[in-house]
């Protein structure tokens, strides 16, 4: 009988214990929200895309509350056609307006800032409606995806000027039929060689094993995991970054691999169609070319001596810069760029930063915050203000 009861008592205790864990790891979680919020430990924004057959992926129509890379809460708005902010007020369009239609990737869309500060929508503000604006950006594009849009949206809309926003990782995607993002794989069209087009194969696909799907869960609703996985990728040796690096290193190696020399040659044919396409409709074309902060060029630098590689006459940081402008120029393209210095003096005047940074300016996240957003726009007004 006394076994019996000390038994009982026992597992009482055990029951209690793990109650009480539970209990805490459940307050030390929402203690450790209010954290992250200001330490960028953030969820990601994958509840805000759809699949959609012609391109891939979209954004889910309506109003999200999402968090800034700083934690901050913002609000975006997505149209029922699946992209940024209203499709514009075609019918109103005086004689005098001109409309703009805006294709890219993450950094055109502007889910970091709020409705009204992306570039597209203040250069509308700058021109006091002058400009009418279409944000056709969607996180993830590649050149491929966004020539599939403007192909679309430009008999409909009619547009004057048709401007591609380029960044560093978009031509890794054009030859691929997937992009894999945390933990998942998104089929998409692609064009291949010799521009045959070729529908995307299969719609969101998990591709990672059971423990990952675990991780997956944990990372996307427990701010603890995020706070230790932080914690191990800063002060545990991780070879597989270095892995990783191997991976996308011919990025900076003047792109000597025959993948990478197919991938540029694939942007090459894709811009150039963009811009047949964009004059066979009377708009004009522009490419603005999204610079890399300079703080995200010293982290590459950082990773790179790290995992025991050199900056030297075969790794270029500026290979990327170097490759888009040989492009713009042997297609004679209108090509919007900001130097560092004109970025230095914007942020001086201003007193605010283009990209995400800590108060050390230290890269938190390499997307434009509103004030980048505005730079942009200001550059570009004076640009298409001229024509």
């Amino acid at each position: 009988m006394s076994i019996s009861k000390s038994t009982n008592y026992r597992v009482k205790n055990f029951v209690l214990v793990i109650i009480s864990l539970t209990l805490s790891l459940f307050f030390a979680d929402l203690i450790l929200a209010n954290y992250e919020t200001s330490r960028n430990i953030l969820r990601s924004q994958s509840h805000i895309y759809q699949d959609d057959d012609r391109y891939g992926w979209k954004f889910i129509p309506g109003l999200h509350s999402l968090n800034n890379p700083f934690g901050e809460s913002i609000e975006v708005s997505v149209n029922k056609d699946g992209f940024r902010g209203n499709l514009g007020n075609r019918n109103a369009s005086t004689i005098d307006t001109k409309k703009v239609i805006f294709i890219g990737d993450s950094v055109t869309a502007g889910m970091q800032v709020n409705d009204g500060e992306t570039f597209s929508d203040l250069l509308n503000e700058l021109s006091k409606g002058n400009f009418e604006t279409y944000n056709f950006g969607i996180n993830g594009f590649s050149t491929d995806q966004s020539l599939l849009v403007l192909e679309d949206y430009i008999e409909k809309i009619s547009p004057d000027f048709v401007v591609y926003t380029f960044v560093l990782n978009d031509p890794e995607f054009n030859l691929e039929k997937k992009l894999t993002h945390n933990g998942y794989s998104w089929g998409k069209p692609f064009f291949d060689q010799e521009l045959v087009f070729h529908k995307k194969e299969f719609s969101k696909l998990s591709n990672v094993e059971y423990t990952e799907k675990i991780k997956n869960f944990f990372r996307e609703n427990s701010s603890i995991y995020r706070l230790l996985s932080r914690a191990k990728n800063k002060f545990v040796a991780n070879k597989s970054s270095c892995s990783a690096l191997d991976s996308v290193i011919d990025r900076y190696s003047e792109y000597k691999s025959k993948i990478w020399k197919d991938r540029w040659a694939m942007t090459e044919k894709l811009i150039l169609k963009m811009k047949e396409m964009s004059e066979s409709n009377d708009a004009k074309f522009l490419m603005v070319d999204h610079i890399e902060p300079a703080y995200a060029d010293e982290n590459v630098a950082k990773e790179l001596e790290h995992c025991g590689k050199k900056l030297n006459s075969e790794i270029n940081i500026n290979a990327p810069r170097i490759m888009i402008s040989n492009i713009a120029n042997r297609l004679s393209l209108t090509f919007v760029q900001t130097s560092f210095k004109e970025n230095y003096q914007f942020t001086k005047q201003k007193n605010c930063d283009l990209n995400f940074l800590t108060p050390e300016k230290k890269l938190i996240d390499g997307h434009l915050t509103k004030c980048g957003h505005e730079l942009l726009a200001t550059k570009l007004f004076r640009q298409l203000r001229d024509y």
